[in-house]
C-alpha cells in the first residue's frame, strides 16, 4: 500500500493507494469503520462514457477523515472491492454524479437506479447554494473552484500540477486523460 498525504482545509489527511497486495478484507474494515457518506469519484480516459475505448482508470472514495485510490485499470481485480465498498454504504456523495454514477454502472461496480437513490450530487448542492456563475462573481460550480473555496487553496494547487505534469509530458488534456501513469503520485491528491 501506496500512503500519500494531502492537505484539506488545513488538516493533513491520509491517502492510501490500493494494490492487489494489501489485506483487501482489512482495507474494507476500514472503510467501513467511519461513519457517514462516502465520496467516490472516477478517473478515466476521457468523457465519451459510451465510446469504444472509453474506461475506468481509478476510483477514489473517501470520508471526513481518509480517502482510499483503487488504480482498477492496473489492477482490475480491485474492482470486485471497490463494488463491495460502494454497495456497503448508504449514501454516497458525487460531484456530478450522473457522469460518476454512469461511468460505474456501465462497467457493473454498480447499479444506476439503486445508486441514484443513495447518492448526494454537490454540483447540485453547490448550483442550490449559489446558482450564480463566475462571470456574476460566484465560486463557480466545478469540483476544483469548489473544493478551492470550501477546503482551501490546495485542492486547485493539486489540480494545476497535474494539469502542469500532463503539459510538461507534452501530451493535450484528453490525452492526459488516457496517458498519466496511475502509478504517478501526482494522480492520487
Amino acid at each position: 500500500m501506496k500512503n500519500v498525504t494531502v492537505n484539506i482545509a488545513g488538516a493533513m489527511r491520509p491517502v492510501d493507494v490500493i494494490s492487489m497486495s494489501d489485506n483487501l478484507e482489512d482495507v474494507q474494515r476500514q472503510i467501513a469503520r467511519f461513519d457517514g457518506p462516502l465520496a467516490v469519484d472516477v478517473e478515466t480516459t476521457g468523457l465519451n462514457i459510451f465510446g469504444r475505448d472509453f474506461r475506468i482508470r481509478m476510483v477514489q472514495v473517501a470520508t471526513l477523515e481518509k480517502a482510499w485510490v483503487f488504480p482498477v485499470e492496473s489492477e482490475p481485480e480491485l474492482s470486485v472491492i471497490v463494488a463491495a465498498v460502494l454497495a456497503s454504504r448508504p449514501v454516497l456523495l458525487a460531484h456530478n454524479a450522473s457522469y460518476d454514477l454512469l461511468c460505474l454502472d456501465r462497467f457493473g461496480y454498480l447499479d444506476l437506479e439503486e445508486a441514484w437513490t443513495r447518492t448526494v450530487d454537490t454540483r447540485l448542492l453547490g448550483h442550490l447554494l449559489d446558482p450564480r456563475s463566475t462571470a456574476d462573481g460566484a465560486v463557480g460550480h466545478n469540483l476544483e473552484n469548489m473544493a478551492s473555496h470550501y477546503l482551501g487553496e490546495d485542492a486547485h494547487r493539486y489540480a494545476d500540477d497535474l494539469a502542469a505534469h500532463v503539459k510538461a509530458s507534452g501530451w493535450s488534456k484528453a490525452e492526459g486523460f488516457v496517458n498519466v501513469s496511475t502509478a504517478e503520485p501526482i494522480f492520487h491528491r
